[in-house]
């Protein structure tokens, strides 16, 4: 499956994101949560190819 640029930087910033939500869950003592969202972190960079996550634009913008 070829995916766009567009879809590339979308699943980028998605991961940053759930990165950001994992943290939260974990330091909440939530793993099971965390573990979920793993997941789907891991789904993403299978089906976009995308390995790590990266966020653009405002860096202050609350995304979770």
């Amino acid at each position: 499956m070829q995916t766009t640029k567009q879809e590339r930087e979308d699943a980028e910033n998605m991961i940053f994101s759930l990165l950001r939500k994992t943290e939260l869950f974990l330091h909440a003592g939530d793993t099971a949560e965390a573990d979920e969202i793993r997941r789907t972190i891991a789904t993403l960079q299978r089906i976009y190819g995308v390995t790590s996550g990266v966020k653009r634009g405002d860096e202050n913008a609350s995304d979770y």
